[in-house]
Formats: C-alpha cells, structure tokens, sequence
C-alpha cells in the first residue's frame, strides 16, 4: 500500500443547521408549557398551606372528636359517693354495717366514763363518725336485694321503726336512770352503758345473719340466686351505667322526681329531728321539769 497518497481535505465550512434539523423553539415551547403544568415544589407547598388537604381534615375531625369526648368525660372520674359508701360497696354490707354498729356501740359504752367537757366533744365526735357510716347503709342493702316498686315500703318500715324507737327512747331512759348510784355509778352512766350493750350484741348477730350482695348469697339456691339477679338488672335498667357525664349531670336538675324526694325527705328530717331536740324544751316551757 502507498502511504504517500494526499490526506483528504479538511472541510473549511460549518455544516449548515436549520429548525428541522434542531427544533429549538419547539424544546423551549414545551419546556415552557411544562414548568406551566407542573408546579414547583414552593408552589405545592402554598396551595397545601392555603387549601387544607383531605389528611388535615380528618386530623381536625379527629382532634374535635377528642375535646368533645374529654368534655363528655370530664366528669367521669368523679365519685359521689362519700368515703362511707366506698369502705360499704367494697367490703360489703355484712361486714361494713356490723363493724360501725361495733364501734358505735363501744363509743356508746364509753361515754359513760366521761369526766369533762373535752372528753364529751370527742365521744360525741366519734359517736356521729360510726353513725354516719350506718345510715345510708339500710337503704343500700334494700336496694339490692328489692326492686323499686318494692323498696319504698320496706324503707318506710326501718324509718318508722327509727320513729318508734325515738318515741319510747326518753322513757326507757327514765326508768334507766333510776339505776343512780347503782354500782357506784351515775343513772347517765347507766343509760350509755345499756344503751351500748345490745348495740354490740346485735352487731355480733349481724354479722352472722346478715346477707351480703345477691351474687354471693349462700341462701338461696341457684335458681332463685339467677332470677333474683335477672330481675333486679332487668328493673334497674340503664342505671347501672355508672358514667358521669355533663348531660346526665344536668338532666338531675330537669327532672321533677328530684325535687319531690328532696322535699319529702325535708320534712322527714324536720319531724324527725325536732321532735327529740327541741322536745326538752318544748316540756321546760310548759313548766314541768
């Protein structure tokens, strides 16, 4: 081969381009409507921020459906009950009502040892304290073991018998009291200590005869245990819902019941009452003494 032939000639003259070899303006025609219809990332960002985004509403939803439920709920970690109801549902009647029939009864029996003032005050404080966790614990027990259809007469029985025994109870003192001097001891001494005895007698009885809640009575057969239970949930009804919430709590001021139990239970209190404190002196001012 000859390696001595000329080399071929450098092209001088730049190729000629024109629009339908390179379509520039059609590149730049689409970028354009490109960057039109696809929005830049600041953009999305304040179109999301203007215009709340399906997510945001069902995150507002959400939040909304807490508050309304913590408003709703605001009042369910509040208890009624006092302390004396408490110690009664937990430890049960048959060991709550012997136990502060007990110690009313020892405080009683303890009065009678009294020498001033001060020691009267404490006595007396301690004797409301056992007697306070007594009284509501007759209707509780009631109320387990009865409808309500049945209740009110078998309260209105254990009130009457409180009436009788406050009837009689100023002349079994007075014939108590002719014990004066009787073992050294004053007729007041004498009238808190027998006073005190069958008190603490009948809590000893109590606890043995004494029923507990129906679901643990031994009493009663299975049978008659089930249809005592069936029948008591069945006329209680949605009131073994023990939630506390701001509608209930003011549906308590709309109902018409409320204020009629408080005014019967009013003057309950007022006949009650007055007859055993204001009846010494209502005598006094008849002139006897």
């Amino acid at each position: 081969m000859d390696t001595n032939q000329p080399e071929p000639e450098r092209l001088q003259q730049p190729i000629a381009l024109d629009n339908t070899d390179f379509p520039l303006e059609s590149h730049i025609t689409a970028a354009t409507l490109s960057s039109q219809s696809e929005p830049s990332e600041k953009a999305k960002d304040e179109r999301s921020m203007s215009s709340p985004s399906k997510e945001t509403y069902d995150r507002g939803s959400l939040s909304n459906l807490e508050a309304a439920q913590e408003m709703e709920d605001d009042l369910s970690s509040f208890d009624p009950d006092s302390p004396a109801m408490k110690r009664l549902k937990k430890l049960g009647p048959r060991l709550w009502i012997p136990f502060v029939m007990l110690a009313w009864g020892i405080v009683s029996m303890s009065m009678a040892a009294v020498t001033n003032g001060s020691g009267l005050l404490a006595s007396r404080f301690f004797l409301g304290l056992a007697e306070s966790g007594y009284a509501p614990a007759p209707v509780y027990i009631i109320s387990l073991w009865y409808r309500r259809n049945e209740q009110a007469l078998r309260i209105g029985f254990f009130y009457s018998a409180s009436m009788i025994a406050g009837a009689f109870g100023g002349l079994v003192a007075y014939v108590i009291g002719k014990l004066h001097n009787l073992g050294g001891l004053t007729g007041w001494q004498w009238i808190f200590i027998i006073e005190g005895l069958p008190t603490i007698f009948s809590a000893l009885v109590a606890f043995w005869v004494l029923p507990d809640f129906p679901e643990t009575s031994t009493f009663l057969s299975p049978e008659e245990r089930n249809l005592l239970i069936q029948n008591i949930r069945m006329d209680v009804g949605p009131a073994t819902d023990r939630k506390l919430t701001w509608k209930r709590f003011c549906a308590t001021f709309r109902d018409w019941k409320i204020y009629a139990f408080a005014f019967t239970a009013m003057l309950h209190s007022v006949t009650f009452a007055s007859l055993g404190v204001f009846v010494p002196s209502i005598t006094l001012g008849f002139g006897f003494e």
